[in-house]
């Protein structure tokens, strides 16, 4: 008798068809959803889901740049982006994600917008970008992430621009 193991819910925009893909040990499904940044609206997102048994679990890649990466990191569950980040760093991470998780249950019209800044490659590790998230009102974030295989892993975010992440914007918008 089949028995339902997993079930989600995700908001998506319907201006281009979800793509589903059965992958050997889980499926994908590639859809465009809403941005944190007011002034891209929205992003393609991979919601990738690895089955083992009677588990399944989102795992990576959740998104194709470095910029993607930092916005699905902060809408995502806790629960999922805890996975995707440096465990030396998690109390500052999730007090930044839970930031961004509050400020979208409220809802409300007098709230802060987001923006993404820049996307800097590091001198050191040169595996290492940091993305800028800036707030209105307010003071930009700094994410740093570093990237992986078929990966990223957030690092960590501070409230000033790291000097060792200095170089061109990689990610200019259009």
């Amino acid at each position: 008798m089949p028995k339902s193991l997993f079930h989600t819910h995700a908001g998506y925009v319907r201006d281009v068809n979800p793509v589903f893909k059965l992958l050997p040990h889980g499926f994908e499904i590639r859809v465009n959803v809403m941005s944190l940044d007011f002034d891209v609206m929205t992003r393609p997102a991979i919601f990738r889901y690895e089955v083992s048994g009677e588990t399944v679990r989102r795992v990576q890649p959740i998104a194709m740049n470095g910029r993607d990466f930092v916005d699905e990191w902060l809408t995502s569950s806790w629960e999922d982006s805890e996975r995707w980040a440096s465990p030396p760093n998690l109390d500052r991470l999730l007090s930044a994600h839970d930031e961004i998780k509050d400020h979208w249950k409220l809802k409300t019209a007098a709230v802060t917008s987001y923006n993404f800044g820049p996307v800097r490659g590091c001198s050191s590790p040169s595996s290492q970008f940091q993305v800028e998230l800036d707030r209105d009102p307010g003071a930009p974030s700094y994410f740093r992430i570093e990237r992986g295989r078929n990966s990223f892993t957030m690092v960590s975010v501070a409230e000033k621009a790291d000097p060792l992440c200095n170089g061109p914007d990689l990610m200019p918008k259009r």
